[in-house]
């Protein structure tokens, strides 16, 4: 039985915003990913390629499938080796003859075809980016995991992580919060439904180290700092 993790590294801001992080998609705010850049970009490395090794294959949806084919398929290179040459599953019910190599188009109904999978392969299958589909999922309780790579920056405004819902123990702005405070990060609880759990604990307000797991409801939230800025 696989296990579904929506990762990739999963890019979201301190505020939830998990919109346009390369500005490809003419948000006025996009492009918040490489703003910071420099050495933390290496470190943003490091995660996408352990996350590549870990996984079983790669589930997308179209547009994500589309940009990230013609943004590693010409390319070499550890990390694209192994994204080239992985087993990759692109939900569409209009590509016919995909072009990105080791591709498998599934293009019945997405939750009967993902239950599917889930029973096919064994290990982690990893949706990267392809947050619409995520949302499909986690709606379904097809999401086993959900790993957030926290970048250190305020957008404002956009789609966000709290679009999201875990069933009734739905992660928004009105049942937990990332708060800033002498220089360290705290998860609040809000008054989830079910509550925040860490290690087994009930949890109110705790810092959150770089790793953290914390339980809602029925998933699990890794927290992954960015360094610098």
């Amino acid at each position: 039985m696989g296990t579904i993790v929506m990762s990739g590294p999963q890019n979201v801001s301190l505020d939830g915003v998990i919109q346009d992080p390369d500005g490809k998609e003419a948000f006025r705010l996009g492009g918040w990913f490489v703003e910071s850049g420099g050495k933390d970009l290496e470190e943003w490395n490091k995660v996408a390629l352990a996350d590549a090794l870990g996984a079983e294959a790669w589930l997308l949806g179209r547009r994500s499938y589309e940009f990230f084919g013609i943004r590693w398929g010409p390319r070499s290179g550890e990390l694209a080796d192994r994204l080239n040459s992985m087993p990759k599953y692109v939900v569409s019910s209009t590509l016919v003859e995909p072009d990105w190599n080791n591709t498998t188009v599934l293009e019945g109904d997405v939750v009967e075809e993902v239950t599917n999978l889930k029973r096919e392969l064994d290990g982690e299958i990893v949706i990267p980016a392809s947050y619409q589909l995520g949302r499909t999922l986690i709606e379904h309780d097809l999401v086993d995991e959900l790993e957030l790579f926290i970048h250190p920056l305020i957008i404002g405004s956009g789609r966000g992580i709290s679009g999201l819902a875990f069933g009734d123990a739905a992660l928004t702005p009105k049942h937990a919060a990332v708060i800033r405070r002498n220089g360290n990060y705290y998860l609040k609880d809000l008054g989830s439904i079910y509550g925040i759990h860490y290690k087994g604990m009930q949890i109110d307000n705790k810092r959150i180290d770089d790793g953290d797991v914390f339980q809602i409801g029925g998933h699990q939230i890794r927290f992954t700092f960015r360094t610098g800025g």
